[in-house]
């Protein structure tokens, strides 16, 4: 199912060809803290745009890393999120889930 859309997005910090996803940001002191985790407790964005906004405006960083946007794949949306899935189908169902 290789194309599919799932409209469910993630910002991941890569560094040095590892990866991991922001859980949680903070200001403290003035300063951007950002909590990473694994994919499982990822914040979850319903659209690419809010996701890299999230980078711009509240992390304060540049689009061009090292915070990057990921589409979840369909995969990855029912194991680390089913809830999501079954909101997005119901939505894509008129309801109907």
């Amino acid at each position: 199912m290789m194309g599919v859309h799932t409209g469910v997005y993630v910002v991941y910090y890569l560094y040095r060809s590892r990866y991991s996803f922001v859980a949680d940001h903070f200001l403290n002191d003035g300063r951007h803290m950002v909590d990473l985790s694994s994919l499982d407790k990822a914040l979850t964005f319903p659209s690419e745009r809010q996701a890299r906004r999230f980078i711009a405006d509240d992390l304060d960083r540049p689009e061009s890393g090292p915070y990057f946007v990921s589409e979840l794949s369909l995969g990855e949306l029912l194991e680390y999120c089913p809830e999501l899935y079954e909101v997005r189908r119901a939505a894509l169902n008129g309801g109907a889930a």
